[in-house]
């Protein structure tokens, strides 16, 4: 009898504390999101402020004077998450051409910082020219004696280089851009596919694929062409251009054009990573970021050749952002799943800043698009706001998990983190929002 006693009292029990708890969501769409949605839709100007506020907190001022190296080296690339000087590594080209763009474009987008970053443009522009090799290596990767070249790293030496000739009017500058431009035209160009080869070693010398899987220094097997090194070629290419006009410039960029719009208009091979020589799809895995990161510089580089986008990129880009988007937290993950991968949902800093570019540009050119790019555009704001910037010390996190709540990496810089993503990103969505106005939306080209 006492057993029997005792169990009822259990029963009794389980069944009351059942009763006071709250009942769980039938579904996880039910489930209040961490990062509440705005419930007034913000003007655009209130946008734009906040935006041009969060580009002067977390990029201006933490960046700027601290980067800069005091004996004129170019800039430090390594900050712990307080922002305390990292261990020492050899200075790389992409961080060191990154920074200059950095500095060369605040001064040239705001013109009342011009003369504040004309010295570390200087010193910068030392540092991008200290990789130069001759017309055989060209632009090396880094300092280190066996670095090889290679188009990535060139093409950011062409971009700072063209910016800081923009900014500042400065010959040497717009030298060291015209000869990495040469040195792609006669060691690195593909006459017969069009593009770019990618791997050359220490001596500058062509490599071929071979048996082994040896990939590059950016991950590309050798042998192989990829998205990431063309975009950014794209984007250099059209800086220069602005720079200093030319026909064969013009004519590559037209190229590269061609070569990106039917990629990014057709949702079942939607920018694939890497290709065969002749532009046959290999690695097909979705990254998210230079998805989103593909849509504003091919734009850019339209509204330079005067030329349209077909609508078919509103739905492939609509299609990618289905997997792509986190309708929950907002925000972009980083790329798609396979076989043999998971889907990997943690939010890199520069998949989030490429994220509130692609998608202002997208709702800039398909303004009634049944995608919701401006939605989808606040809901990765709100995240970049309350879970990517640190507002403990200032800067944008490393890496964080899906809703944000802890940091999966910290290191506020490294050598693959500079400035540039956020700083372009901040400066082009402010332009598109300012020129928008408050009463509606729509703007102008962001980097003219």
């Amino acid at each position: 009898v006492g057993f029997e006693r005792r169990g009822d009292f259990v029963r009794e029990f389980v069944v009351a504390r059942s009763a006071a708890r709250p009942t769980r969501p039938a579904c996880r769409s039910q489930i209040r999101p961490r990062v509440a949605p705005t419930r007034r839709r913000p003007r655009n100007d209130e946008l734009a402020d906040e935006v041009a506020a969060a580009l002067e907190a977390h990029s201006i001022r933490c960046w700027f004077p601290r980067a800069t190296d005091p004996d004129g080296m170019g800039f430090h690339q390594s900050f712990r998450h307080d922002w305390r000087r990292g261990h020492a590594t050899p200075p790389r080209l992409v961080f060191q051409a990154r920074m200059l763009w950095t500095v060369a474009t605040l001064a040239r987008r705001r013109g009342d910082a011009r003369r504040s970053y004309a010295a570390a443009a200087r010193d910068g522009l030392k540092a991008v020219e200290s990789f130069w090799r001759g017309p055989l290596r060209g632009y090396v990767w880094s300092a280190e004696p066996d670095a090889p070249p290679h188009p990535y790293a060139t093409a950011f030496a062409i971009f700072a280089g063209a910016a800081a000739a923009r900014a500042f009017d400065d010959p040497a500058a717009l030298s060291v851009a015209r000869e990495g431009f040469a040195w792609l035209e006669t060691r690195a160009r593909d006459e017969t596919c069009g593009g770019y080869f990618e791997a050359f070693d220490t001596a500058g010398e062509r490599l071929e694929a071979g048996r082994t899987r040896e990939r590059d220094r950016i991950g590309t097997p050798l042998g192989l062409k990829s998205s990431n090194t063309h975009l950014h070629v794209l984007e250099a290419l059209c800086e220069l251009e602005r720079a200093a006009p030319s026909a064969v410039q013009h004519a590559r960029i037209e190229e590269l054009f061609e070569l990106f719009v039917p990629r990014l208009s057709t949702p079942s091979q939607l920018l694939p990573a890497t290709f065969e020589r002749g532009w046959r799809p290999v690695d097909q895995t979705a990254s998210y970021g230079h998805i989103l990161e593909a849509v504003h510089l091919v734009a850019d580089a339209a509204a330079l050749l005067g030329r349209p986008l077909p609508d078919a990129l509103d739905d492939a880009c609509g299609e990618a952002l289905r997997a792509g988007f986190d309708e929950r937290y907002g925000g972009v993950f980083e790329a798609s799943g396979s076989r043999w991968r998971r889907r990997r949902t943690t939010k890199t800093w520069w998949v989030q800043a490429e994220a509130l570019n692609g998608l202002s540009c997208l709702d800039e050119l398909f303004p009634d698009s049944a995608h919701s790019y401006r939605d989808r555009f606040l809901k990765t704001w709100a995240f970049v706001k309350h879970r990517q910037l640190d507002p403990r010390c200032g800067g944008w996190r490393d890496r964080v998990s899906r809703g944000g709540r802890f940091g999966c990496r910290r290191d506020k810089a490294h050598p693959w983190k500079a400035a540039y993503h956020e700083v372009r990103a901040l400066l082009d969505v402010e332009d598109r929002l300012r020129a928008a106005g408050a009463p509606t939306r729509r703007g102008g080209a962001s980097n003219a």
